[in-house]
């Protein structure tokens, strides 16, 4: 399916001519767009991908692809990152919000997984451990936001395919979950070993931030069991239809289970 931008889409056109000109090229002149929609994530906004014909003072016909994704003012304030009483508008990460995610993806899921025969052949060693860390991940959770040192502004989605790499720098990419909370939510998913996320910590401390081993360790542990609670339930849907996925159920058995 394909489309062409109309002059219903003027403010969407304009955006791109803008993004062409600030990071393609500052003499680019748009000449045409189509788009296509892809899947969209867990927030259900659609996105699309436009192929942009543009010319420029250097060369005519070129071309780029670019992604557009409806979005709400949540999304741009992150550069208000450490500044907690600035966020208070923000969703804030608490016990409410720790069982809602968990009652509206993984719950369901893991039921109708439970419900077929051959999830507890496969996965059945692992159904006590992820039932309990369920009944204690929003405790665990809650008690990481009573510390003021941990509460900032997270992405709520941080994984490989929302961290892109510009000029060496990384740059993250849809905001839709940002929220306030503690800022070990934003490691398990794209620092998911011990290693990467203690060299993380080790930056950390580098700033000045020192933090404990056991203390990050412990609060690591706590976001790896909500994080692997929060994700699996698409692996489980995934696996149902292609048995051949079980490598993405086990990743977050692994992240539950430390």
């Amino acid at each position: 399916m394909q489309g062409e931008h109309s002059e219903t889409n003027a403010e969407l056109t304009s955006l791109i001519a803008e993004t062409l000109r600030r990071h393609v090229d500052p003499s680019a002149a748009l000449v045409r767009v189509t788009f296509e929609p892809i899947e969209a994530g867990m927030s259900g906004a659609a996105v699309l991908r436009h192929h942009v014909e543009f010319d420029t003072n250097r060369k005519c016909g070129r071309t780029v692809s670019l992604i557009s994704k409806p979005t709400t003012l949540v999304e741009i304030h992150h550069a208000n990152l450490g500044h907690s009483d600035d966020l208070s508008w923000l969703p804030r990460v608490d016990r409410r919000y720790v069982r809602d995610h968990l009652t509206h993806f993984w719950a369901p899921a893991w039921k109708r997984a439970g419900a077929m025969e051959s999830f507890g052949r496969e996965f059945g060693g692992s159904i006590a451990i992820v039932e309990a860390a369920a009944a204690s991940v929003a405790d665990e959770i809650a008690a990481l936001t009573e510390h003021q040192e941990n509460m900032t502004l997270i992405h709520g989605d941080i994984n490989p395919s929302n961290v892109l790499i510009a000029d060496g720098k990384p740059r993250f990419i849809d905001w839709q979950a940002a929220c306030l909370g503690p800022f070990y939510l934003d490691l398990p998913h794209h620092l998911c070993t011990r290693a990467l996320a203690g060299e993380y910590r080790r930056v950390r401390e580098e700033l000045g931030d020192v933090i404990g081993p056991d203390v990050f360790a412990a609060g690591y542990r706590a976001a790896s069991h909500y994080i692997g609670l929060r994700y699996i339930w698409w692996t489980l849907g995934l696996w149902s239809q292609d048995p051949t996925q079980s490598h993405w159920i086990r990743y977050y058995l692994e992240l539950i289970g430390r």
